[in-house]
């Protein structure tokens, strides 16, 4: 494929991994708002301006040593946290290219001996963990787990299952009629008023 059109998936639910060789152009949108991509490998010359825009669950990208452009905003709204790269010149980028991105919570692998470029390179140099090295295999997310209350009574009891390796439960308020709640192999830390887990 020479170019992927501007919006030619945006919004598609469908997509989770995407796959792009040798490519001259991703176009802008191409693949913004995709709710269920998880992983991109990419080997396009430019990826355009808000490419995968708020396609919040992208956390995994490798980029081929083709790439030699990315645009403003190509990754905003993403949940990136591990960046490969293969090109020796660190591809033209702006800050704004990885805008919304933690840049202390995300690693950028880059080649052997081209640590230093990366460092100094606008768009790249304001990444905290820079390292030299292959990026590593794309870790499934954690199965979805359920949260339910016991049938009858006022919801006193809370039990949450399933896999809850790895996964996050953003709050439940202390002030809840909740009397038990059943958090099997979960991880609990405690503030003054929520618990977190």
């Amino acid at each position: 494929v020479k170019t992927i059109g501007n919006y030619c998936f945006y919004g598609c639910s469908l997509i989770k991994k995407v796959t792009i060789s040798n490519s001259e152009s991703i176009g802008q949108y191409a693949f913004a708002n995709c709710n269920n991509l998880r992983m991109a490998d990419i080997n396009a010359e430019t990826i355009q301006k808000n490419c995968f825009n708020n396609s919040e669950k992208l956390s995994w990208i490798s980029l081929g040593a083709n790439v030699k452009s990315i645009e403003a905003s190509a990754f905003e709204k993403t949940a990136i946290s591990n960046i490969g790269i293969k090109a020796t010149t660190p591809p033209a980028a702006s800050v704004s290219t990885f805008s919304s991105i933690s840049k202390v919570n995300t690693t950028i692998y880059v080649p052997q001996g081209t640590i230093s470029l990366y460092q100094k390179a606008e768009g790249w140099k304001e990444f905290l963990f820079i390292e030299e090295g292959q990026l590593p295999e794309y870790v499934s997310p954690v199965p979805e787990s359920t949260v339910e209350p016991i049938p009858g009574g006022q919801n006193d009891v809370l039990i949450i299952s399933g896999n809850l390796t790895g996964a996050t439960i953003k709050s439940i308020n202390a002030n809840s009629s909740i009397k038990k709640l059943d958090l099997s192999n979960a991880k609990i830390v405690l503030d003054n008023k929520n618990a977190y887990y």
